[in-house]
């Protein structure tokens, strides 16, 4: 069983190579941005970001034997975040992983 999250091309991400759906019941793979999933990086939220995020843990409490995360605001997002934020996002990733399925590797 293969389950991920990647960006939609719509927001700057990148095609999907992974046959899904239809005969494919091996892949499942959510079509949204990590920095979104409020509850994996314990954010607050004020009235302006609320609206935006999303409370899902998709993938809590499951173990995944390999996850590629790359953590940086497009700039074409910048109107969907926080301008407080603007300063330390793309840190925040790096500090606060959330589920330990989106920690960065501490041997590599």
């Amino acid at each position: 069983m293969i389950c991920g999250i990647i960006l939609p091309t719509t927001f700057g991400g990148h095609p999907l190579l992974v046959p899904q759906g239809g005969k494919e019941t091996r892949v499942t793979v959510a079509l949204l941005d990590i920095a979104m999933l409020a509850n994996e990086f314990g954010l607050g939220l004020s009235q302006h970001t609320a609206i935006a995020f999303s409370p899902d843990r998709l993938y809590h409490g499951q173990c995944l034997d390999l996850v590629f995360c790359d953590g940086q605001m497009l700039r074409m997002d910048a109107s969907f975040r926080d301008e407080r934020r603007e300063r330390f996002e793309a840190r925040r990733f790096d500090l606060e992983p959330g589920d330990p399925s989106l920690a960065k590797n501490p041997q590599s």
